[in-house]
């Protein structure tokens, strides 16, 4: 009994650690910029919004798999409307093995965020409705971590002139589901 519980143990090791060689691997040979527009499509198309990543993109496999990119903006009606340092994102495996995407956190380091109302009184913010957003399932929108570090906001409100700033904010969000 106890050589058939040895040899589940070193198979089931060996199982384990061919397949995070196979990840490690996989991720230094993966060139994640190559698929750099694709993510900006994806993401500007569901937010309605232009979506760039000025700087290098990357998987991550520690302290879970997902997605890194340096320098991300988000720009509408021609004016910047948030740009960060650092965004991660990271994502559920078993789903992911099956082809679904599950987002269960993001994380972004020192975003700006910048909020102006026009002298038509729209604000920079405001879209059409997003393209492919509407009929998501619950899921998909349920998160287990958000969280914004060393954040700033600058409002500017172009009918009266008036402005306002908001430095060096964080904020963390646990279990976050939207429906």
């Amino acid at each position: 009994m106890k050589k058939k519980l040895k040899k589940i143990f070193l198979c089931t090791g060996g199982l384990s650690a061919l397949f995070v060689l196979a990840a490690v691997i996989a991720l230094l040979l993966v060139d994640a910029d190559v698929y750099k527009p694709l993510v900006e499509s994806v993401v500007s198309d569901a937010l309605g919004m232009d979506f760039r990543i000025k700087g290098k993109m990357r998987l991550t496999l520690l302290p879970g798999l997902g997605l890194s990119a340096q320098e991300v903006a988000i720009r509408n009606k021609e004016t910047d409307f948030v740009d960060a340092e650092k965004l991660s994102i990271g994502v559920k495996l078993i789903p992911l093995i099956k082809g679904e995407i599950r987002i269960d956190k993001f994380v972004i380091v020192k975003p700006r965020f910048f909020i102006e109302r026009d002298k038509d009184g729209k604000y920079n913010f405001e879209t059409k409705k997003p393209k492919k957003t509407a009929g998501l399932p619950a899921e998909l929108l349920t998160m287990k971590e958000i969280s914004l570090s060393k954040g700033e906001v600058y409002y500017l409100d172009r009918i009266s002139g008036i402005s306002r700033e908001l430095k060096d904010f964080d904020l963390s969000i646990s279990s976050l589901s939207l429906e």
